[in-house]
């Protein structure tokens, strides 16, 4: 999965829309990961009025 955003941008992604699994990794392979967590309060749309 490769997305391209604007610099500073933040994106929503809910991690049940990517299959997830593990790799093996080579004797001189790095692997790096980023982890966010965000309140699901936060994704919510609030009612029109």
């Amino acid at each position: 999965l490769r997305i391209q955003v604007p610099a500073g941008a933040t994106v929503l992604l809910s991690s049940a829309c990517v299959k997830h699994g593990n790799t093996a990794l080579g004797p001189n392979d790095k692997r790096f990961s980023i982890t966010q967590y965000a309140v699901g309060g936060l994704s919510c749309i609030p009612p029109d009025n």
